[in-house]
């Protein structure tokens, strides 16, 4: 649900959509009709966001008895602490959350259910005080209490393409695999159990390619990671050394493909005494 919710490009409007499988295209997500959700690109504030009849409640996220049974929602777990000005808007976006995940490949309207809820979910897409780091934030609480129970967690990492080729009129877009593939790259490290149980995001990274970028792969020598793609990995394990000081009970393990397979990686791991995993892309053994 989050990836529905968070880093997606600015467009003029908001219509319905839904996800797509693309064949032959492994980790690739195409979008079957333009999508703008908040907060790639700031939308225009609508303050009749506040107008949404939702009756004031107290706040959900309470400290729960060990001794009896959470009876909390998955959505009021995981966005209970978000902090967006408003708890009107809180109970939103959980409500938003459930209608989203009882139907994931259904439009905003077939969702909602009805005009007036589809109407306040625009406005809900459609305001500026709605933050995209304010709603993974509150999921990375929740994701953080899940690990604290673990005695070992594995972090998986990956970059995934989110492919808007096919929606020209869509803005703020970047260069993907190609030239004539647009969109925008998405790095997500994911913690899971070893008996592949999903907790939750541990950190998320959303970028565009630059056009005039493209093709500098050649030159990647003569830069320092700072500068490359590359250094998305190191952004990754650095956070989560920082959230393995708050676990001591949890040992982290971070996970990564071949793509992975990076020097200075190993350089950090080092240096924050962190475990990885990566498969090798490079025949490192000695001639």
């Amino acid at each position: 649900m989050i990836s529905n919710l968070i880093h997606l490009p600015e467009t003029d409007f908001i219509p319905d959509y839904s996800l797509t499988k693309t064949q032959g295209v492994p980790k690739t997500i195409c979008l079957s009709k333009a999508v703008s959700l908040p907060t790639y690109q700031p939308l225009p504030s609508h303050s009749h966001l506040t107008e949404m009849r939702i009756s004031p409640e107290p706040d959900i996220c309470l400290e729960t008895n060990d001794t009896l049974p959470d009876t909390r929602s998955w959505a009021e777990i995981e966005f209970c602490r978000a902090e967006l000005g408003d708890v009107r808007r809180r109970q939103r976006l959980i409500q938003l959350a459930h209608q989203r995940s009882a139907a994931p490949n259904a439009s905003i309207p077939q969702s909602c259910g009805s005009h007036a809820a589809t109407k306040a979910a625009y406005r809900f897409y459609d305001n500026d005080a709605i933050n995209s780091e304010a709603i993974l934030q509150s999921h990375q609480k929740a994701t953080f209490e899940r690990m604290s129970d673990k005695s070992l967690v594995l972090a998986v990492m990956d970059t995934t393409e989110l492919d808007y080729t096919h929606h020209p009129a869509t803005k703020g877009l970047g260069t993907l695999h190609d030239t004539k593939h647009h969109g925008l790259l998405m790095h997500t490290t994911l913690a899971v159990t070893p008996e592949r149980v999903p907790l939750g995001i541990i950190q998320q990274q959303v970028w565009t390619r630059p056009y005039e970028e493209f093709g500098k792969k050649h030159t990647r020598k003569q830069r320092p990671i700072e500068e490359k793609e590359s250094y998305k990995w190191l952004n990754s394990l650095q956070e989560t050394a920082e959230l393995q000081q708050q676990l001591p009970h949890t040992h982290v393990v971070s996970i990564g493909d071949r793509e992975a397979d990076v020097y200075e990686l190993f350089v950090q791991a080092k240096e924050l005494s962190q475990d990885i995993l990566v498969r090798a892309s490079w025949n490192s053994r000695p001639p």
